[in-house]
Order: C-alpha cells, then structure tokens, then sequence
C-alpha cells in the first residue's frame, strides 16, 4: 500500500509539473514531419504535454526553403509575456529541425538536456518496481524496514549541477556554393536619348561563401545586354528615328533579408553602348552612330517565388561619361544626353 501510494504521488506531481502547450509545425516537404518533430522535442525534456485548449504558451515553428539553405523561425506566445522569436539556418533541415527542437525543450525547460536521450513510457513501470528484491532471512527481532522509494519519474530528478560552465558547441561552417541564373528585364531608360522603352536579357553568378553569421555577404555579378525601341524626334521639318543597344554589368556585395522571400541589394552598375540616329525621308543624310558609357548605382528588390523562379525590380541613377548630343543642322538638337540618367526595370529569371 505504502508502495502504491507513493507511486500514485510522484505521477500527480509530474502531471502537475508538464506544461500544456500547442505546438504548430510548418516545414518543407524534405523536412522532419510533425510526428518527428514531437519525438525530437520530447528527447530532451518531458515536462509537456500538447493541449489543443487551456494551453500555457503557444510554439509555432516554421521551416522554409532559401534555394540550397533552410531557414527555421521559433515564435513564443503566452498571454503573460510578448512573443519571442528566434531564427535557425542551415544546409540540411534535419539540423535546422533539431535545432529548433533544442530550443523548444529549453523554453519548456532550462536544465533540459541539449543531448538527446530516451525515457521508458510513462505508463510503464521499470523492472526494479515490477520484480522488488526480496529481503534477506532475520535471525533476530529488527525494527521494520523502511518501504522502498518509488522510483523517480524524469519531471522529479533534481537538476544536475556542473562544476565548470557547459562549452557550447563550434558554429559549423556552411559549404561554398556558386549559382548561375538566367532572367530576362523590360523598362524604361532616361539616361541616353530622352526617354525609351527597353528589353534585355542577362545571366547572373552568385557565390555563397562559408561564413554563416554573416548572412548579407553574398556577392553576384549580372552580365547582359539591352536594346531600345526607336523613339522618333521632331526637329524643324524632320522626324529623327533614334534607338540604342548596350552591354551592361551590375556587381553586388551582398543583400539583406527582409523576410523569407523577399530580398534587397545596392549594386554598382555600367553601361556601354552605340547610339543611333537617323532621319527619315532625308535621301542622302547618313545615319549616325555614338559610342557611349555611363556608370552609377542600382536598387535591386527580389522575389524569391519558388526555390528556383523569382521576380525582381530594378531602378537606379547613372552619370554618362560623355553627354553626346545629335543636332540636325540647321534646325535644332534632336538628341542630348542628360547629366544624370535614370533607368527602371521589372524581370524575371530561373537559377540552375
């Protein structure tokens, strides 16, 4: 009876001690289910136990795809304290997963575990309760023994103290990784002849580098070319048919992140190109053709829409090196080149 009671005792105080939480799970179809992510959690510490209703706090834990890194995200709601948050990334989301498991057990308990061990059920009894070992013969008259304790459940163990500071674990170090994409742009340019309507295409080299915790460092490089449609100038009598194409290159450190999808870049930008010009209906009047070059700066916002597809917005100020000017004599200027030019773009592209 002794026996019986004290078992029946340490279960109430376990049952007091487990925490009821709502746990909602969200990750990539390659990561760890809900089911293993529940197992993961309860491999640290056990003091909890999921309620759908009267929970204390709520953990919502989310796993996303980046292109070749997961990002996971851990937000904790209760009614008595704000929402804290907490961001993991990695290669594989198996890590990004245990990771985040790590977290929640250390949010339920701070002495849990950060190695993952395995407890019996706990509606089994172990084998030392089940089978007692029975006492040796007296001989003599002796007070009666003392019952044996109950054995103690994972919640009543008391906390384990350390005589040095627990080392935490070196930050790995991602893989290098280098992508190319491909995409395609349409916009308008004000930095050459007025303002024109422009299509081009380009492809993209981006590196990675292995250095983690410094998550803005990602330079790319874009390479392409550009042509415009023909814009048509009136000068005294005339009309001048002017159009352009170009090469261009825009070099980009890093970006920075500001959500799982969406990212944003400054990138230093150049242009060079061949300016034409000719005037209609003019028999014997030569076209003309100007080289021209502009450098300046770039805003780039991207949309990462799918792993591999993503859109993007592109604007910008140039300066022209050389301000060329196109003059039908001996009527007026048809063309000049501003001091400072002005480009927008609106694209797409697909990385291998």
């Amino acid at each position: 009876m002794v026996l019986t009671e004290a078992a029946w005792t340490s279960e109430s105080a376990a049952d007091e001690e487990a925490e009821p939480i709502r746990l909602e799970y969200t990750a990539d179809a390659a990561c760890p289910s809900r089911d293993e992510m529940v197992d993961r959690i309860a491999s640290y510490t056990t003091r909890w136990t999921l309620a759908s209703e009267n929970w204390r706090r709520k953990f919502v834990v989310r796993v996303d795809r980046r292109g070749a890194v997961f990002s996971g995200r851990l937000e904790i709601t209760s009614s008595r304290h704000a929402s804290v948050r907490r961001t993991i990334e990695g290669d594989s989301c198996s890590d990004v997963a245990t990771g985040l498991a790590i977290a929640v057990a250390l949010a339920i308990d701070p002495y849990a575990s950060p190695v993952a061990h395995e407890e019996p059920p706990a509606g089994e009894p172990s084998e030392s309760a089940d089978a007692p070992t029975p006492a040796p013969p007296q001989t003599a008259v002796a007070p009666p023994a003392s019952p044996p304790e109950a054995p103690k459940t994972a919640q009543e163990v008391p906390p384990r103290t350390e005589s040095r500071p627990r080392a935490s674990p070196p930050v790995p170090l991602r893989p290098p990784a280098l992508s190319v994409a491909f995409g395609a742009r349409g916009g308008a340019n004000g930095a050459v002849s007025g303002v024109l309507a422009d299509v081009g295409v380009f492809v993209e080299l981006a590196w990675t580098p292995p250095f983690e915790h410094i998550h803005w460092l990602s330079p790319s490089i874009r390479l392409g070319g550009k042509h415009s449609f023909t814009r048509t100038a009136e000068v005294g009598p005339s009309d001048v048919l002017i159009n352009w194409k170009a090469g261009f290159v825009e070099a980009c450190p890093g970006h920075v992140a500001l959500g799982p999808r969406l990212r944003v870049s400054t990138c230093l930008a150049a242009h060079a190109g061949i300016l034409s010009a000719h005037v209609r209906d003019a028999p014997g009047v030569e076209a003309t053709r100007r080289s021209w070059f502009d450098y300046g700066a770039v805003a780039h916002a991207r949309w990462l829409a799918h792993p591999r597809f993503f859109v993007e917005v592109v604007g910008g100020a140039v300066i022209p090196l050389v301000r060329d000017r196109i003059r039908v004599e001996p009527d007026e200027l048809a063309s000049v080149a501003p001091p400072v030019g002005w480009s927008l773009g609106v694209g797409g592209g697909w990385r291998l």
